[in-house]
């Protein structure tokens, strides 16, 4: 008996990590969905803006999450995979360059470990279909 105890909390421990790690790898700006009742299954538009005058918008494609596409106000346009974990989110380039990392509620982008894009909060969001 001591021991199905035993197994029924080291499996309960379990699960409740991996539900928070699940939980902790969405981004902190990706809103809930509008709709009620309904998980989130398209893609969404951010547009933020950081220090020096700088912006950047990136699209979210959701549900999957897997990847961002970032578009940054010096003209450029950046394709970053979700290598998030349960430490925080973050999208990185296939190079391991650019890293599109969230801290509290901002977004800083470093290139080869120096922040280019700092500070970044949130200004709009719309829905793409």
């Amino acid at each position: 008996m001591k021991n199905q105890n035993i197994f029924v909390s080291v499996l309960v421990i379990l699960l409740a990590i991996v539900a928070g790690v699940l939980i902790s790898r969405r981004p902190a700006i990706v809103p809930a969905s509008q709709e009620t009742g309904s998980a989130v299954q398209s893609d969404k538009t951010f547009v933020l803006a950081c220090d020096a005058g700088k912006s950047m918008s990136i699209v979210f494609h959701l549900p999957e999450d897997t990847s961002v596409d970032v578009s940054l106000s010096d003209g450029r346009m950046l394709s970053l995979a979700n290598t998030s974990t349960a430490a925080g989110a973050s999208y990185t380039s296939a190079d391991g360059i650019v890293v599109l990392g969230l801290t509290g509620s901002t977004l800083t982008l470093t290139e080869a470990a120096v922040p280019t894009y700092a500070n970044c909060a949130l200004a709009s969001a719309q829905a793409e279909s």
